[in-house]
């Protein structure tokens, strides 16, 4: 069993949170065009911080050394969908939103830990 805390995993997380800021500038836009209001702009903007916050500070897990690359790549994805669903699960439309950033982490975190393990496979 080769031990994986020697991966730097620097850039995965770097990227992911920038990726997380750009699906949430998406989000928001698609909800600000369906509703023209200034309101709900300043919410998703909100809604965007909060979530990318959220998910930054618990990819926190992506810099942590540790034996197994899944530990390290996918519980931060798990954890998230996990707290999201466990915080918003009495408003629907903050569940979907704040889900959606758990649902984006935790997709990313999965790409990262296959495409790292294609990459150890190739050497």
């Amino acid at each position: 069993m080769s031990i994986d805390r020697n991966i730097p995993l620097k850039k995965p997380y770097i990227f992911t949170l920038v990726l997380l800021i750009i699906a949430g500038v998406f989000l928001t836009l698609v909800v600000w065009f369906q509703q023209k209001s200034g309101s709900v702009f300043a919410l998703g903007a909100m809604g965007t911080l909060i979530g990318t916050v959220v998910c930054g500070v618990l990819n926190l897990i992506y810099l942590i050394p540790s034996e197994s690359l899944f530990v390290r790549l996918i519980t931060p994805g798990v954890c998230s969908v996990l707290l999201f669903l466990t915080l918003f699960h009495s408003s629907p439309t903050d569940l979907l939103i704040f889900l959606f950033f758990g649902v984006v982490n935790l997709l990313l975190g999965i790409y990262w830990y296959v495409s790292i393990n294609r990459l150890k496979k190739e050497n």
